[in-house]
């Protein structure tokens, strides 16, 4: 009986500006329902949330297998630049270098990503967190980079790119 329904119109703006429709019944004395409706393009992840060269990126946790501290880790192995875990040497790509980030490079930790016997750490600047997003996937224009699978607004409403960190070692 309080609410003047601001909440609800930034939600519906949300939703329509996602390509998508809110439905809202309601009978008195008995509830109101909402019914969401995305375009099926959508999809809704789990990510971690990192920061590379000033800017957020979302890695989905879908193949994500543990993040680690750079300090201590790398080594050469075969003239490829690795971080040892338990013994293994995984290939390391260094995200900063690849976005071609202006700047010395500030990669403090690495996310470790697996499919299979397939592995590749992936250096950033600073890990944010986790939170759940909405993808919009895309299909990128000739030239860009493989490892852009989609994009999405993060919480306080700023885009992220989303990443694939698989594609960054072919790339």
């Amino acid at each position: 009986m309080s609410g003047r329904g601001v909440g609800l119109d930034a939600v519906v703006t949300s939703i329509r500006a996602l390509g998508g429709a809110l439905e809202l019944h309601s009978i008195a004395g008995k509830g109101t329902s909402f019914r969401l409706k995305l375009p099926i393009t959508l999809s809704l992840a789990q990510a971690l949330l990192v920061r590379v060269g000033g800017e957020d990126y979302a890695l989905p946790l879908t193949h994500l297998r543990e993040t680690l501290d750079l300090d201590g880790a790398l080594r050469d192995v075969d003239g490829r630049e690795c971080v040892v875990i338990r013994e293994c040497a995984v290939p390391l790509v260094r995200l900063r270098r690849l976005l071609c980030c202006p700047g010395a490079g500030q990669e403090r930790s690495a996310v470790v990503a697996q499919v299979g016997e397939r592995r590749v750490a992936v250096a950033v600047d600073e890990l944010l967190g986790h939170e759940r997003i909405l993808v919009k996937r895309f299909d990128a224009v000739p030239g860009t980079l493989p490892i852009f699978t989609g994009a999405t607004l993060l919480a306080d409403g700023r885009p992220a790119l989303v990443l694939d960190p698989l594609a960054a070692e072919v790339s």
